[in-house]
């Protein structure tokens, strides 16, 4: 065989498998550039495996945890929320974990967020203080506490006070610390209130792995130009 032939044999070899690896690594960022937003995992896990209080950290987001404790007396309500498209209420409650779940050994507080009801006729939520009971519900993000100077409704609901965001920073001074930074969602304690629904996945793209699979196919592509231009002018070579 010709040793022109042999180096267009090399040539093609070498460029399938450059284009071949380029496509698998280019497929695999696609694959972790599609990124499932909040995709509860159903299998609860204690609570002290997955956060701790006065902790920060995303990772916890979404994970189902079951946790044991007693109903604290702090009870709020977040105004001008929509659930479904109908205007809502949310009621979150205070929760104290007990000492030997909290993989600290003290106790630490947890906010819960339980249900939600209409505005135009909410129920007095039940005095649960001092009843003990476990739970099980997934962690979502508390938010950033609102604004100083924003005026806060006045209470409508027999004396529950009003707060304006989901945060466990802005309750730091009125609900015993240590506080989680996260919320836990669970229906237990609800009463007259409605169960929140789980909240459905969203696929979001991660732009930078997003980045990366394109870069790796115009990697190929660019391999394939060039192993079919370097057979050309070898061909051309031998004609010559």
């Amino acid at each position: 065989m010709p040793s022109s032939a042999v180096r267009r044999i090399v040539i093609a070899v070498i460029t399938v498998i450059c284009m071949g690896l380029a496509g698998v690594l280019g497929a695999w960022q696609w694959s972790r550039a599609q990124h499932q937003g909040l995709a509860i995992d159903p299998i609860p896990a204690p609570i002290h495996e997955v956060m701790q209080p006065a902790t920060l950290g995303g990772e916890p987001i979404g994970r189902t945890v079951e946790v044991s404790g007693e109903w604290g007396s702090g009870v709020a309500l977040i105004p001008d929320r929509e659930i479904d498209g109908d205007k809502a209420l949310l009621l979150i409650r205070e929760f104290t974990v007990a000492a030997d779940v909290t993989g600290t050994g003290e106790s630490a507080t947890l906010m819960v967020l339980v249900g939600w009801a209409s505005p135009e006729d909410p129920a007095v939520p039940a005095d649960l203080a001092g009843v003990p009971a476990t739970l099980i519900g997934y962690i979502r993000a508390g938010e950033a506490p609102s604004p100083p100077g924003v005026p806060v409704p006045s209470p409508a609901v027999d004396g529950v006070e009003f707060a304006l965001a989901m945060s466990p920073a802005q309750f730091a001074s009125s609900w015993p610390s240590p506080l989680y930074t996260l919320v836990l969602v669970s229906p237990d304690g609800t009463g007259l209130y409605t169960e929140l629904p789980f909240p459905e996945p969203q696929t979001q793209l991660r732009l930078q792995n997003l980045a990366y699979a394109i870069e790796w196919w115009v990697f190929g592509l660019f391999a394939a130009v060039v192993g079919v231009r370097m057979m050309r002018d070898n061909g051309a070579q031998e004609d010559g």
